[in-house]
């Protein structure tokens, strides 16, 4: 869960769409 957490962290707190970003789903 720490990933997923990590994960969804970064994508709230991304300044520049970047591919992790873009999707999301990745992390899950």
């Amino acid at each position: 869960m720490s990933f997923n957490y990590g994960g969804l962290h970064y994508y709230v707190h991304s300044p520049v769409p970047s591919l992790l970003s873009r999707d999301p789903l990745k992390f899950y």
